[in-house]
């Protein structure tokens, strides 16, 4: 498995990547509200459906490496507790490639919380025990934080642009 930080920066640049690539195939993603749509889909599917479908998996298949990843000590039930949380929120983000409206407004307040919350958890350990492990002060940490809040950006501009998406009208 790939180290958490290179990790977390390959699923912003399949994001970008993605995106960049609809931009150029699809001209209806090339208007303002078609490129805020094309985004926040593309970070729902890879940003919490990727990204949680790949935790679930972690915090199962690889639980004592990725439990040392994150300078935890390895044998925690509660590690497969996050693992279905990961896996809630990645079926959700994977699904958000179909759906939209309210349906990507529930995913990312479900995924935002979680990752908001696994941040405060994250910092929380730092100042408590000084736990800097890669899994825990690393790029993992920054993504918890911006994810969240660049999908409540883009969905909030996504609803000034077009109130029907607010409303749950396919994005």
């Amino acid at each position: 498995m790939a180290p958490v930080s290179v990790l977390g920066l390959a699923y912003e640049a399949i994001v970008l990547g993605g995106f960049a690539v609809q931009l150029a195939v699809q001209p209806k993603a090339r208007t303002a509200r078609g490129a805020v749509t094309a985004l926040l889909r593309w970070s729902l599917a890879v940003n919490v459906g990727v990204a949680g479908l790949m935790a679930a998996y972690a915090h199962t298949a690889r639980a004592a490496e990725t439990a040392r990843s994150i300078g935890w000590p390895p044998g925690s039930p509660f590690q497969f507790e996050v693992a279905m949380a990961g896996l809630g929120c990645g079926i959700a983000g994977i699904l958000c490639i179909w759906l939209g409206g309210l349906f990507w407004w529930a995913t990312a307040i479900i995924s935002g919380t979680f990752l908001l919350g696994a941040a405060y958890g994250h910092l929380r350990d730092i100042a408590v025990s000084g736990n800097m492990a890669p899994g825990n002060a690393g790029v993992i940490l920054y993504t918890d934080i911006l994810v969240p809040l660049v999908h409540l950006l883009l969905l909030v501009t996504l609803s000034r642009m077009r109130p029907d998406a607010a409303a749950g009208a396919r994005s």
